[in-house]
């Protein structure tokens, strides 16, 4: 193959960097650039021909690709699910935008109160059980984090919907689809649930689509599940917290891959009564870190921001205040009106 220049790593945190989220095993940065330059000239019935380019253009630092193309570009990229290589995705449910996680995808969700259509007080009883036979019923994650499995030998019969998690990414979506679409309905909130998540691999298994990394196993698939039945309990909840607060425990559980796999945004729109809450959250209830959020405005928001005493100024202020006081530099704002303005 032809030489051509590498650009070396900073051998501090760029090498940091590469290694912890790029770098495949016993790989280098040229490896990497022909790596990634092979797999997305493949996209292409003529893309061959511009494969050195490419391979010299990553390898220099004169082409950047996103960081999900030097992560997951290779030889199988054009057999690939489209969302590991995209960002951003936008869902208005829970499940889709848990399928969409795992897909590898980005994720938007409006959270504004006229978009929640699913008030989760209405969910039904659920239990989560797992086999003793599984390798990880009473695993060490379990006990670390204080998660509570029933087994599933000699659990109640008595129930009246039961559900085997699939091991696959469209299963694990699948179980929350099930739940959401229950409580969406308003049927079944006295009935119980029963999701049996014995066929999920065990932890540390080699997971072929992420490069060998490991499998979380199913307990923290099992935790967000236990999470999200508390949510019925939230009397003061609004459904606009309910779902940002469900969202952020399968959100974590995701990251639980062996890598943070994907990330999402939340939106809430200024007018709403809440904002204010929307824009504390994070401050409030520091261990809901898995999301970017930003508060959806509009031209109006902007001149009325300008008058001492308006709303408009007041959620300015406040989200001012917290992006710099609390140090955390959110909320951001986002133009709604400006996201299809055609010039």
């Amino acid at each position: 193959m032809d030489t051509f220049y590498t650009r070396e790593l900073d051998p501090l945190l760029g090498q940091a960097v590469a290694n912890r989220t790029y770098l495949r095993k016993n790989e280098n940065w040229s490896q990497l650039s022909e790596r990634v330059a092979l797999g997305n000239t493949l996209l292409h019935p003529t893309g061959k021909k511009d494969y050195i380019g490419v391979r010299n253009g990553i390898a220099s630092g004169r082409l950047l690709p996103a960081g999900r193309h030097y992560q997951h570009g290779d030889i199988d990229q054009p057999y690939r699910n489209m969302e590991v290589f995209s960002n951003c995705s936008t869902a208005p449910l829970s499940f889709l935008k848990f399928l969409l996680l795992l897909n590898g995808s980005g994720v938007g969700r409006n959270y504004s109160d006229d978009q929640m259509i699913v008030d989760w007080h209405n969910m039904p009883i659920l239990n989560c059980v797992l086999s003793m036979d599984h390798a990880d019923y009473n695993s060490k994650y379990q006990i670390d984090n204080g998660i509570k499995v029933l087994a599933k030998e000699g659990f109640p019969s008595k129930y009246d919907y039961y559900h085997l998690i699939e091991d696959s990414r469209e299963g694990w979506a699948k179980g929350l689809e099930i739940l959401e679409v229950a409580t969406y309905e308003k049927k079944s909130k006295k009935a119980k649930f029963i999701f049996d998540f014995s066929d999920i691999r065990k932890s540390g298994t080699p997971i072929k689509g992420m490069q060998n990394r490991p499998a979380s196993g199913p307990i923290p698939l099992i935790y967000a599940f236990q999470q999200a039945a508390k949510v019925r309990n939230m009397d003061d909840a609004m459904p606009w917290k309910q779902n940002m607060i469900l969202d952020h425990y399968f959100s974590e559980c995701v990251a639980n891959g062996g890598a943070r796999r994907s990330a999402r945004i939340a939106v809430k729109y200024w007018k709403d009564p809440e904002i204010y809450e929307f824009i504390t959250i994070k401050k409030d209830n520091p261990w809901m870190w898995s999301s970017n959020n930003s508060i959806g405005v509009d031209q109006e928001f902007w001149e009325d921001a300008m008058i001492p005493g308006s709303m408009a100024h007041a959620v300015f202020m406040l989200a001012t205040e917290n992006s710099f006081g609390a140090g955390g530099g959110e909320p951001g704002f986002i133009n709604l009106d400006k996201l299809t303005v055609k010039e």
